[in-house]
């Protein structure tokens, strides 16, 4: 699964999820879900358990919203920008770090 939270926040604070994205690579589908739906929910709408790799671009943003929201986060993060970090530290990057 590749998902990405829109949010808002403000210096400081939590941030307040606006919307959840994400892609579940076996069925192909991609699903979209609203603040306030977002805030009825008790869970993550996928799967998070030990089967799934989660695959997110800094999941500190993304676990922030997990924390906000109440839901377990996931077992298996796969952080692409951690990734990046890790390629490319100490290096000059052309489009920056």
């Amino acid at each position: 699964v590749t998902y990405d939270f829109e949010y808002v926040s403000i210096d400081g604070e939590r941030p307040s999820p606006v919307c959840l994205v994400w892609h579940d690579w076996e069925s192909g589908e991609t699903h979209r879900i609203w603040r306030d739906e977002l805030l009825r929910m008790k869970k993550s709408p996928f799967d998070i358990s030990e089967k799934t790799i989660c695959c997110t671009y800094y999941y500190g943003a993304e676990g922030s919203c997990h924390q906000v929201l109440g839901w377990e986060h996931p077992t298996n993060v796969l952080d692409c920008f951690t990734e990046f970090r890790n390629r490319t530290n100490g290096t000059k990057v052309p489009c920056g770090n």
